[in-house]
């Protein structure tokens, strides 16, 4: 018996490749949480149209059977996975998810009923009994079927009431044009479940199963209802689950901004029921929808406002484009209304706060400027005076008085400022600078502000730099200098004997970045272990015994804490009680573009080749002299000792210069004398920790370099010194060109020295402030006017003319920025004097703010001798310039 084809097997392997393809479809243009179900349902429906046209077209019973059995591979899994897209389709199926043994059970007949069919050979539950008979010329497979047959029956049946009684029950639910779309999802229910019982019930005249036939209708009234229609695109599966739960109003709409879906919280948002609201243009709905959809952001985001029960509500609209086929076709859109009246009110009460909190921190800043101003004032005079007081002839009572007052003042003008920095840090208000700076320089700069309290314990400062570390950075450098201010005071109060060290290392992070690590240690007291954690806390100290040896506010090290973690950087400590502290901290920083230092620049005697023996007893400062002094082309030697130096002296070339530390003299009496005898006429220097040279050994000494050492400083002196040489009529004969003197020890001021030709006018109110600076430049040999507020000022200017103005800021009349600027107004630019504010405002920016409204310089009160004569050396140097 040959292969047969009639007509109808042409049409099952259509329907099978019709449901195939519906499959791939589905996949491939939604993403849909049907897709599983509805996809196995097409898949299992094709297998089984292919079966049935095979079993119609095989020539034998045998080939017959198999393909029946092939068939019973969808016939099994089509009545579950219809159910399933059911309960997918109305958010029926939560509980299949949280209870898998359900799902089990859901699919245990169909798969007894698979394996049945496949052995049935030995029981015949599914087909007791199959002949061939003719038909039209067809051989068909005749069945009497078994009892399981009828199992698998009515569990399918069953499958299919249930599902279609689901998706019934959600036609019944909805309204308007959504009902429409739903009643699709019926018909497809209802095809396979009338065709397969007109087959069973033999009312079929054809003696074919029409079923597949059916479900490829199905699949195609799915396509073409459901999906085409955007039904299950738009409203989500889970909808009464999800969205009808929420708080939020969600309306979703279709392509032609129809309202196909809406939750409760919307219903009661615009108070209209379903009926009222589904299937109608959105604009009748929400009559400012144009207004709204004009005000809407780059985010799908605008505000919505509703009067709901004579109460205004406020809402935040945002759209979602519902894009789902595969050519990113805009499908609809949902629009979620979020209530944000609370969230309103409570921005407006922050803002309020805010406000406030603005305004109670501009009340904050401007009382601690007129703190500030207020206390700065009166210790002006006390500070100023005291200083003037000190350097007059008294007797060691009356000194010692002076000097506790003068350190009082001292240590209550430092708590002042590290109470305002804590507050300005505090407040986020202090931003650091970005600029190059030299980095040595600002670390000599830090010793230098504490060397005078260190010479007063005889403590050694010293300073080393790493060799690779880059000397030109970018950064803040007045922060970084507060920072080891802080720590060197630090140290320099815990520490009794021994010295104080600062080291300076570098670590490369990149191209032109690396990461400067800092080190002061020193020998002091120690911190214990368990006090170690507190050091950087705000007003507190490791020493909080009653007795409180060292004093303090505790507040240095909580500054330099939040400086550094500003600066990029962390700090921490390591200490050993008895033994000394050590704190670290790192600095990341940009290397800036190396310049030679400034004093290098000067037309000077070449100092390259020349030799200079330098004495001293800390192996730590010759190392840094021999490395300074030889970058320099000058040839070192050095000696530790009293023999050392004389054998130099001894077997040697000639120095040009000798270098002595002034330690040395403590520990070597007699050698000076032995340098003298050996080198009579050989220029030496004193390395002295006070600025000044002791009396008794005048004669012996040249010049002298303060410590800690300043390169710049050196290097002046060595110049100062190679350039003159003494012929034996004492004859003064310069070399190489340079016109600066030797720097000869300091004396007391000479009280009947000619004044100085400069000319000063000093505006100041307070006449108690007046006599300070007064009696300051006197001391420093000049002769001031004095007026008491700006209008004075402009009209000493008119009668005479002044070089240098020391503007006092607040003044009665007219302060000190408002009489700047008529100086800047009536006086042209060659004409006009140099002004240097002289004020007690010093806050953060107050410099700035001053610079900025055309003063020159700035000093702060109380205003000390040091400060007043940079400024007029910074004056003169600005001339000179020019």
């Amino acid at each position: 018996m040959n292969w047969q084809f009639p007509p109808s097997t042409l049409f099952l392997f259509v329907a099978a490749t019709v449901n195939w393809l519906l499959a791939l479809y589905a996949i491939r243009s939604r993403n849909s949480l049907v897709l599983p179900a509805f996809t196995l349902l097409l898949w299992a429906t094709g297998i089984w149209a292919f079966g049935y046209g095979f079993e119609l077209a095989s020539p034998t019973e045998v080939s017959k059977l198999f393909w029946a059995k092939i068939q019973y591979l969808g016939i099994a899994v089509v009545p579950p996975a219809w159910l399933l897209l059911a309960l997918q389709y109305t958010g029926r199926d939560i509980w299949l998810q949280r209870k898998r043994q359900v799902l089990f059970l859901l699919f245990l007949i169909p798969t007894i009923t698979l394996l049945l069919a496949w052995t049935n050979e030995r029981h015949g539950l599914i087909w007791a009994h199959t002949e061939l008979v003719k038909h039209q010329n067809i051989w068909l497979l005749d069945y009497s079927y078994g009892r399981w047959f009828w199992v698998n029956i009515a569990c399918s049946y069953l499958y299919m009431l249930l599902g279609s009684g689901l998706v019934i029950h959600r036609i019944l639910r909805t309204p308007g044009i959504i009902r429409q779309q739903s009643i699709w999802m019926l018909v497809a229910a209802l095809l396979p479940w009338i065709s397969n019982a007109l087959y069973l019930t033999g009312v079929n005249p054809f003696r074919l199963d029409l079923t597949p036939f059916a479900f490829t209708l199905s699949g195609i009234a799915v396509i073409g209802g459901a999906f085409r229609s955007q039904f299950l695109d738009i409203t989500p599966i889970a909808h009464s689950n999800i969205i009808m739960k929420l708080d939020e109003g969600i309306f979703v709409l279709d392509a032609k901004e129809r309202i196909i879906d809406v939750n409760p919280a919307g219903q009661r948002m615009v108070d209209l029921s379903l009926a009222a609201i589904v299937g109608k243009p959105v604009t009748d709905v929400f009559a400012d929808w144009a207004a709204w959809m004009s005000q809407i952001n780059q985010e799908q985001r605008a505000e919505a406002a509703f009067t709901l029960n004579r109460e205004s509500r406020i809402y935040e609209l945002r759209l979602t484009p519902l894009v789902t086929d595969g050519n990113a076709k805009q499908q609809g859109q949902m629009i979620v209304f979020y209530d944000i009246t609370t969230r309103k009110q409570q921005e407006i009460q922050l803002n309020q706060a805010r406000m406030e909190a603005v305004a109670a921190a501009k009340a904050k800043t401007d009382f601690l400027a007129n703190m500030s101003h207020e206390i700065r004032t009166p210790l002006n005079a006390v500070i100023g005076m005291t200083g003037l007081l000190r350097d007059s002839l008294l007797n060691s009572e009356q000194q010692d008085l002076v000097h506790t007052i003068f350190t009082s003042s001292d240590t209550l003008l430092s708590i002042i400022n590290n109470i305002l920095d804590f507050s300005k840090v505090d407040a986020g208000k202090l931003e650091l600078e970005n600029e190059p700076f030299d980095l040595e320089d600002c670390v000599l700069a830090a010793l230098d502000l504490v060397k005078t309290k260190a010479h007063e314990k005889g403590l050694q400062l010293i300073h080393q730099i790493s060799p690779d570390t880059p000397l030109f950075c970018k950064g803040d450098a007045l922060r970084l200098r507060q920072v080891l201010v802080n720590l060197l005071s630090n140290s320099v109060k815990f520490t009794d004997e021994g010295q104080v060290r600062v080291e300076v290392s570098s670590n490369l992070l990149g191209h032109a970045q690396c990461e400067i690590l800092f080190a002061v240690r020193d020998t002091g007291i120690g911190i214990p272990a368990d006090k170690v954690e507190m050091v950087f806390q705000s007003f507190s100290q490791a020493d909080t015994s009653h007795t409180r040896k060292y004093g303090g506010t505790g507040l240095g090290l909580a500054i330099s804490q939040r400086l550094v973690r500003l600066m990029g950087g962390k700090i921490w400590v390591k200490s050993e009680v008895g033994k000394g502290t050590t704190f670290f901290f790192t600095m990341p920083t940009e290397v800036a573009t190396s310049e030679p230092k400034r004093y290098l620049r000067k037309k000077q005697l070449k100092l390259p080749g020349k030799r200079i023996l330098f004495v001293a007893n800390h192996s730590g400062t010759r190392r840094y002299m021999s490395r300074q002094i030889r970058t320099w082309g000058i040839h070192p030697y050095v000696a530790g000792s009293l023999p050392e130096t004389v054998y130099w002296l001894q077997n040697s070339t000639p120095f040009d210069v000798i270098i002595v530390d002034e330690d040395m003299l403590t520990a070597e009496k007699d050698l000076l004398l032995s340098i003298r005898q050996l080198a009579h006429n050989t220029p030496l220097l004193l390395l002295t920790q006070q600025g000044r040279v002791p009396a008794e050994i005048q004669a012996h000494i040249t010049g002298h370099v303060q410590k800690p050492i300043k390169p710049s400083a050196l290097y002046e002196v060595l110049v100062d010194v190679l350039s003159v040489q003494k012929n034996q009529e004492g004859a003064v004969v310069m070399q190489g060109g340079a016109e600066t003197a030797v720097s000869l020890p300091l004396t007391a001021p000479d009280s009947n020295k000619q004044p100085h030709t400069l000319r000063i006018l000093l505006a100041e109110d307070n006449l108690i402030n007046q006599k300070v600076a007064m009696r300051i430049m006197t001391k420093l040999g000049y002769e001031p006017d004095v007026v008491s507020n700006g209008r004075e000022v402009l009209t000493a200017l008119e009668k005479q003319s002044y070089q240098i103005v020391f503007m006092d800021v607040q003044m009665p009349e007219m302060d000190g920025v408002e009489a700047t600027q008529c100086i800047h107004t009536q006086w042209p630019v060659e004409k006009r004097p140099w002004i240097i504010a002289m004020t007690a405002h010093a806050l953060e920016g107050d410099r700035e703010r001053y610079l900025s409204a055309g003063m020159d310089d700035y000093i702060s009160k109380p205003v000390r001798i040091e400060d007043m004569v940079e400024s007029i050396h910074r004056y003169q140097q600005k001339q000179a310039s020019r």
